[in-house]
């Protein structure tokens, strides 16, 4: 009896504490669309501190994000984050929060057009005012990156469990239609591959964003893991250039150094790779230990 007490007990600490956060989050949201939507108000009317603001907006939707049970809410509160960077002028981080939010559901409206304008921001060159709607090839590739992991988990173990069903169904009963069950089965199987290898390619696109990054501090490359004794290159890596990780060293220094390699998203290239201070850059997404079930 005591046992069953103590259990209840925590289950409604669990559930206030449910309730309490989820009340905090609702909140959160209403006041952040409020800060983004003063803050656009003052950049409209020139007022100095319009960025200043719009930076404060970026951070609550950013929090927004870190606490979001969901890639579709984390994503929704990363594309405001992005819009208010933006807004704020700082384009580096911009593509930063909208490249994250691209990775976790590149469905959002104007989500491509907004990424695009700020990497052009970044990169020193012009921004298009008014560009083409995107190809329809883009747009249907969006949408299929968007589907949510959960349902791909679902349509995985529905079709498995009918495939079992259906091969018990015929070993419990035999005079069923051999042509019915076949036809069922088969249509199960395809679904099991189909959904199975679009949520393979949904976990090795996240494990993938975790090797690439936003240089989000002016740096100057070296050929060596050092200030004292690696080179540096004729060139800085300027804020907003995005990059793949290809290894992490303390140097002698005592520093965290990354070997990376600048991402040229106009070639589609990856320049040679060398070796930047740590703390200059972040990563799209943080190196995550194995889950036994995947998020929702």
């Amino acid at each position: 009896m005591h046992r069953m007490f103590s259990m209840l007990i925590a289950s409604l600490l669990v559930l206030a504490l449910s309730v309490a956060a989820r009340g905090a989050a609702d909140d959160a949201w209403p006041r952040a669309v409020a800060a983004f939507d003063a803050a656009a108000n003052a950049v409209a009317r020139g007022e100095g501190q319009g960025k200043d603001r719009s930076r404060v907006a970026a951070e609550q939707f950013r929090e927004i994000a870190e606490r979001a049970m969901t890639d579709h809410a984390r994503a929704s509160a990363l594309y405001n984050a992005g819009a208010a960077y933006q807004l704020a002028g700082d384009a580096p981080k911009a593509v930063l929060a909208l490249s994250r939010a691209n990775i976790l559901h590149p469905a959002i409206p104007g989500l491509s057009k907004r990424l695009a304008a700020s990497r052009a921001a970044a990169r020193g060159e012009t921004v298009p005012q008014n560009e083409a709607a995107s190809p329809i090839g883009e747009r249907l590739a969006a949408m299929a990156w968007s589907v949510r992991a959960v349902v791909l988990w679902s349509a995985v173990l529905i079709s498995w469990c009918v495939i079992w069903v259906m091969v018990f169904v015929r070993l419990a009963i035999p005079a069923v239609s051999r042509f019915r069950l076949v036809l069922i089965i088969g249509g199960a199987a395809m679904l099991f591959v189909v959904s199975g290898s679009w949520l393979g390619a949904h976990e090795w696109r996240k494990f993938k964003a975790q090797s690439q990054a936003i240089v989000l501090i002016e740096t100057t490359p070296r050929d060596q893991p050092d200030e004292l004794v690696g080179q540096p290159t004729n060139s800085a890596l300027r804020p907003g250039i995005e990059v793949s990780i290809l290894e992490a060293r303390v140097g002698s220094d005592g520093r965290r150094w990354i070997r990376c390699a600048p991402i040229d998203l106009v070639a589609g290239e990856i320049a040679r790779p060398l070796w930047i201070p740590e703390t200059t850059i972040e990563r799209l997404l943080p190196p995550q230990p194995a889950a036994s079930m995947p998020p929702s």
